[in-house]
């Protein structure tokens, strides 16, 4: 698998994760008195942040990323829907 296949999988992954926890994990929390979702998404989703944020990095220095998209992709993490973002801007042009 070449380094940007494993690279947008895993920021698919990340957004997806992201979402769950946003909009299904914390309002059962808050609606449904559902701690556990959070919980266990929090974990995941933390799992694949750290694992995202060192792609980032291997990206920027072994792929000679420049610096400006490196800095685009760690936004994009912060924002619901930002891998999409990203996938659109990097990947398809």
């Amino acid at each position: 698998m070449t380094t940007p296949t494993w690279f947008h999988r895993l920021a698919i992954l990340e957004g997806i994760s992201y979402v769950i926890l946003l909009f299904i994990a914390v309002p059962l929390r808050y609606l449904a008195n559902q701690p556990q979702m959070v919980a266990i998404f929090g974990r995941v989703h933390g799992a694949l942040f750290i694992g995202y944020i060192i792609a980032i990095i291997w990206m920027w220095a072994k792929d000679n990323w420049p610096i400006s998209r490196a800095i685009f992709a760690g936004l994009a993490a912060v924002i619901p829907a930002g891998p999409w973002l990203l996938h659109k801007k990097i990947f398809v042009g």
